[in-house]
C-alpha cells in the first residue's frame, strides 16, 4: 500500500505541473447546479457505497453567496453518523479555505473564494494520505484517511440535514472508486461523462454522481437513492 500510495502522489504531482491552473466559470455555464439559499440542502439515506476506504475521488464545482461571516463553516458534503462524520467537507466562514473534517480531525485547505466565480475542488483518498486540489492546483496534503463509522446519512449543503447550512452554488458532483488523474479531472469538469463517443476513461469506477435538476443523487449501479 505504501508503494502505490507513493507511486499515485508522484503521478499526480507530475500530471498537476503539466495542467492549466485558474480553472473558473460562472454559475450559468453548467447544466447541473445545485442553488442553495442555506435552507435546502439534500439528504440521503446512508448506503455503503459511499463509505470511502481508499482509492476514491470527489470532484465538484464551488462558489459561495455569501458576504458577512454567517459564524460557523457552511457545509458542502457530509457523509456522516453518530461518532462524527466519515468525510464533512466545508468551506470557510470568511470564504478563504476548505475545512475537512474526519471524526474529530479538521483539516484546513487554504484558497480565497471570494472572486465571485465556480471554482473546481477535487479530493483524492489515496488510502494512508489525502489530497486536495483546487482548480487543478495542490492545495493540501494530509497524512489521513477517511473513517470506517457507521453513517447515519449522506447529505448536500448541510452537515446534517439541518447544521451549518450552505449558501451558493455546487455543480458537477461526482465521486470516484479510483484516484482520477488530474488530466482527466480537468478534461471532464464540464463535459458529459457517459458520451458514446468520449466517455469518461474511468467510468466504470464511478460510484455516483449528482441530478441536481432532480435534486437527487444517483448511484452508478442502481436507480437514485
Amino acid at each position: 500500500m505504501l508503494v502505490w500510495t507513493i507511486y499515485c502522489r508522484a503521478l499526480i504531482v507530475a500530471a498537476l505541473s503539466l495542467c492549466t491552473l485558474g480553472l473558473t466559470a460562472t454559475a450559468g455555464e453548467f447544466p447541473d447546479v445545485l442553488e442553495l439559499d442555506g435552507q435546502n440542502g439534500l439528504s440521503f439515506p446512508p448506503h455503503d457505497a459511499l463509505n470511502l476506504i481508499d482509492g476514491n475521488t470527489i470532484e465538484f464545482w464551488l462558489m459561495p453567496d455569501w458576504t458577512e461571516n454567517p459564524g460557523y463553516d457552511p457545509v458542502i458534503l457530509s457523509n456522516a453518523g453518530p461518532n462524527g462524520p466519515l468525510y464533512l467537507i466545508a468551506m470557510l466562514r470568511n470564504r478563504d479555505g476548505l475545512s475537512l473534517s474526519i471524526e474529530s480531525n479538521d483539516y484546513i485547505v487554504p484558497f480565497d473564494f471570494t472572486d465571485g466565480l465556480m471554482h473546481f475542488v477535487a479530493i483524492a483518498n489515496l488510502g494512508d494520505s489525502i489530497m486536495v486540489m483546487v482548480d487543478n492546483k495542490m492545495s493540501g496534503d494530509f497524512n489521513a484517511q477517511f473513517s470506517e463509522m457507521p453513517s447515519a446519512g449522506f447529505w448536500i449543503g448541510t452537515a446534517d440535514g439541518v447544521q451549518s447550512p450552505f449558501k451558493g452554488a455546487i455543480a458537477n458532483l461526482r465521486i470516484w472508486d479510483s484516484v482520477v488523474e488530474p488530466e482527466d479531472l480537468m478534461t471532464f469538469s464540464r463535459r458529459p461523462i457517459h458520451s458514446a463517443v468520449d466517455p469518461h476513461p474511468d467510468l466504470d469506477q464511478l460510484i455516483g454522481q449528482a441530478d441536481f435538476a432532480n435534486r437527487t443523487f444517483v448511484l452508478h449501479d442502481s436507480s437514485p437513492e
